[in-house]
């Protein structure tokens, strides 16, 4: 979001006339995104999702459970991501593997509520941008980007149900029966 803003700044200087074309070269040329560490994100995640299990009624054991398994699945995203892979791709391995994770809370029985792990530790991969700016962008009266961008979240998110329901077949772990 500061690249969008420093963009939007400069091209707002630019039509008010403070800035001619060399200087909006300059200022867009020194616009660099920044980016959290890795494992500053990794760690946010696991928490994130960690929380939600215990505002769902989770125990410590369940919070902590979840808090590994959505910090795995984040690191394996970040990883793949990295190399450049499909996201949709990404999304579904990333959801494979965070649900193989967690779903060992199920197996064992560990916890108050096992399946809150398994439940949990995928929120990070719900695409809330994309749906957000796909309704933005209709609502703004710009229909076929919005369409294009509801299409891409929820491709994203039938991956991520793929990746799940791969992984839940793989190892009979049905949190919900």
């Amino acid at each position: 979001m500061k690249v969008v803003t420093d963009i939007q700044r400069t091209v707002i200087l630019a039509e008010k006339g403070f800035l001619d074309a060399l200087a909006v070269r300059k200022r867009l040329s020194r616009i660099k995104p920044f980016r959290y560490p890795p494992w500053l994100v990794v760690a946010m995640i696991g928490l994130s999702c960690a929380a939600f299990s215990r505002l769902a009624g989770g125990d410590a054991v369940v919070f902590a459970l979840t808090f590994v398994a959505s910090a795995t699945g984040m690191r394996v995203r970040q990883l793949i991501a990295h190399r450049h892979f499909n996201p949709f791709l990404t999304f579904a391995v990333t959801a494979m593997v965070t649900t193989l994770l967690s779903s060992t809370g199920t197996i064992m029985g560990w916890g108050n509520e096992p399946f809150l792990i398994m439940a949990s530790s995928v929120l990070m991969l719900v695409p809330g941008y994309p749906f957000i700016n796909a309704v933005s962008d209709m609502m703004k009266g710009f229909v076929d980007m919005g369409i294009a961008r509801w299409t891409m979240a929820s491709l994203l998110t039938l991956a991520t149900a793929l990746g799940i329901v791969g992984a839940m077949n793989l190892v009979d772990a049905w949190g919900w029966l």
